[in-house]
């Protein structure tokens, strides 16, 4: 079996997408600055986005490596 069969793929964007949503919704309470609790919501946001990414590399190549450094443009 392929490790990037098609199921594998849509749980690995199911999973990417909620998470980086999470981090996303996080941005205006943590620009705010009147909620402490939403830095570390983002922190945690953040890494797991990181452990998906990492889970789903081998569907991912490159641009996956590039992501998870943060040197995507």
């Amino acid at each position: 079996m392929n490790v990037c069969d098609d199921n594998y793929r849509l749980l690995c964007a199911r999973s990417i997408l909620e998470n980086l949503d999470a981090l996303i919704a996080q941005i205006p309470g943590v620009r705010r600055g009147d909620q402490p609790d939403r830095v570390h919501d983002m922190r945690v946001a953040t890494r797991r986005l990181r452990a998906s990414l990492k889970l789903c590399r081998a569907c991912l190549g490159k641009d996956g490596r590039r992501w998870r450094n943060g040197s995507a443009t």
